[in-house]
């Protein structure tokens, strides 16, 4: 069964994976094989960065510029230039994990 983003928003709440301790680390084994990334709060981020970011990368896989992603840039109406911005003014705050996947001229 493929993740929806609202079955996401549910296993990633406490004990959303269910109270079998066993199942549920089997439940977040399969879905780490899908996306390692399916549970940004275990990362140390909040899933509104985790969003974000791939959308960032979306951008960039169409061909965008980093350059050219600015204020005003949205992607499924997320303003991701704006996004961009703050990232770069509070870079020191980001974690190790969060400053790496960044582009480099971010």
């Amino acid at each position: 069964m493929k993740p929806t983003p609202r079955r996401l928003t549910n296993v990633r709440r406490p004990g959303g994976l269910g109270k079998d301790p066993v199942r549920a680390e089997e439940r977040a084994a399969a879905l780490a094989a899908i996306d390692e990334d399916w549970n940004p709060g275990a990362l140390g981020w909040a899933v509104d960065w985790q969003r974000h970011y791939a959308y960032l990368a979306q951008l960039m896989d169409d061909g965008a510029r980093l350059a050219a992603i600015v204020p005003g840039v949205t992607r499924h109406g997320e303003d991701v230039g704006r996004w961009l911005v703050t990232q770069r003014r509070d870079f020191r705050r980001l974690t190790e994990e969060q400053q790496r996947r960044l582009p480099r001229s971010a």
